[in-house]
């Protein structure tokens, strides 16, 4: 080998030798920070309670022709987000109590079950508060006498029946929470707080014939909660922090 070439290799390795010594001592400036964040998911609680001392639950017994009956539902929020509707679906099961009562023919008859529900005439009155009035603010009569509703209407009813009837709806369900000109209190909001009542009305007709004696039926009704639509939270919705949130208060959505 020639003394050009045995030079030109010791060149080279000492070349690699410098960098592997270099790579193992290497270090340059660097700076770390951070943003510590949180994410927690709210909760939807409808709350419903008497009004003072009265029922909330029909629980009436030997009924006769003309007879009403009337309870009050206080609505509420009981959660953290503000509650955008309250949905009414209504279920019945119906008895008929049969014919020929006591042994006589006079008395009972055999009925469908949508013959003893129109048998009932219901009514809706919302009064809507706002926290510390004496007064209702304003009342909403969601379904009047005029309207001839009845409690087989109220199991059955579908969007298109509504709408035949004028009755403000949501699809197949009734919506009991108020839609306000004001709109902080449209639904039932967190901020401002707000509760309201739910009147229901129920009268057993006075048309009603003997053979609608001995008849009963159980009725549920259930009231579904839902919250406002997605929304995309921009440095505009305020600060952070509970009690800032803008999910708490109504039109919380896009």
């Amino acid at each position: 080998m020639s003394i050009k070439k045995k030079l030109g290799l010791g060149v080279a390795s000492g070349a690699l030798g410098l960098a592997m010594i270099g790579g193992g001592t290497w270090a340059a400036f660097s700076d770390t920070e951070k943003t510590d964040n949180i994410f927690k998911t709210g909760t939807l609680d409808l709350g419903i309670a008497a009004n003072g001392t009265v029922p909330m639950n029909f629980d009436l017994q030997n009924l006769k022709p003309g007879d009403s009956m009337q309870r009050e539902i206080v609505l509420s929020n009981k959660g953290t987000l503000a509650i955008k509707n309250v949905l009414l679906d209504t279920v019945i099961d119906v008895t008929d109590g049969g014919a020929n009562l006591n042994g006589d023919s006079d008395l009972g008859g055999v009925n469908t079950d949508q013959e003893i529900l129109d048998q009932f005439n219901v009514e809706l009155l919302y009064a809507d508060y706002i926290p510390g009035a004496s007064d209702p603010v304003a009342n909403f009569k969601l379904i009047e006498p005029s309207h001839g509703i009845t409690l087989h209407d109220l199991d059955t009813f579908t969007s298109a029946d509504w709408a035949a009837a004028g009755i403000v709806h949501e699809g197949d369900y009734l919506n009991v929470a108020p839609v306000n000109t004001d709109g902080a209190y449209t639904g039932i909001p967190v901020v401002p707080s707000d509760n309201d009542k739910l009147v229901i009305k129920i009268t057993f007709k006075g048309t009603a014939g003997n053979e609608f004696m001995n008849d009963k039926a159980d009725v549920t009704f259930n009231f579904t909660a839902n919250q406002w639509g997605a929304k995309e939270h921009t440095s505009n919705d305020g600060a952070n922090g509970a009690g800032s949130n803008i999910n708490e208060r109504a039109g919380s959505e896009d």
